[in-house]
């Protein structure tokens, strides 16, 4: 973002707008005998935003406000899709055609919503948020998922361990996303056009698929999976982060979040 005339043209498709990538999975798997551990369970919080939706950066706090209240207990995404978002990735737009996809699955139509652990109509009213992500939290686990994340030897992948495991036998959905924080990018507000907005929890990309992969547990027995993706050149190494979800029907068994470690500071 260095040409004063290239932002001046996008202040002004902002205004306009105000007014109007995974590489294939490589998996292996193992099945392992375990004790079944009794595991509180996790809050997905998938956040639909933009970077030419004005009221977005309120959503944002307000999400900031709800993770330092719970802490590790949510696990928030943000993801850009709809006419309000960017999809210009060499200038720093943040938009995917896997967001469109999931906002489009969940009907989404006012920026910002959220949809609560994968389930139900989205949430516009952020007065509301709280109280939604509130009423998922201390129920107990029906599995457990251990998490790490890794480069590989030549920097250009991340490497993905997960170990599931299920208090009963049962079929679900096995979804992986990469997210980043810490990135500044472009995003218009109430007041102004802020160049260098930090954009945190910001979905990137999915590693299995937008629905993810369908996958049946054992009671007592792990699960060892394995995975593999490509970074894309955009994206920061220190800043990147993976989150793992089961979830069915009726929304998210598990989700967790693990940073990609083995980096070069």
């Amino acid at each position: 973002m260095k040409n004063t005339t290239y932002y001046l043209g996008l202040a002004l498709m902002a205004l306009g707008l105000t007014l109007s990538a995974c590489d294939s999975v490589d998996e292996n798997e193992r099945y392992i005998a375990a004790e079944i551990p009794e595991v509180g369970r996790n809050v997905l919080v998938e956040e639909y935003t933009g970077q030419f939706c004005v009221n977005c950066p309120d959503g944002h706090a307000t999400l900031k406000k709800i993770k330092e209240l719970y802490g590790d207990k949510v696990i928030t995404v943000g993801i850009h899709a709809g006419a309000l978002s960017w999809d210009d990735v060499e200038h720093g737009g943040l938009k995917t055609p896997e967001g469109d996809a999931y906002a489009d699955k969940w009907g989404v139509e006012a920026y910002p919503s959220i949809i609560v652990d994968h389930k139900g109509t989205p949430i516009s009213t952020m007065a509301q948020w709280q109280d939604a992500v509130q009423k998922n939290m201390g129920q107990v686990a029906k599995a457990d998922i251990e998490l790490s994340a890794s480069l590989s030897e030549d920097g250009k992948k991340i490497e993905i361990k997960s170990s599931l495991l299920a208090n009963n036998s049962m079929s679900a959905s096995y979804q992986i996303w990469i997210t980043e924080s810490k990135i500044a990018a472009f995003q218009q507000t109430l007041s102004d056009n802020v160049l260098d907005y930090e954009h945190n929890h910001v979905y990137r990309a999915s590693v299995n698929g937008v629905g993810g992969e369908e996958i049946s547990l054992s009671s007592g027995i792990i699960a060892e999976k394995t995975h593999t993706i490509e970074i894309n050149n955009s994206w920061e190494k220190q800043n990147l982060s993976v989150v793992a979800f089961l979830y069915d029907g009726n929304g998210v068994i598990q989700v967790e979040e693990a940073a990609v470690d083995s980096f070069e500071k």
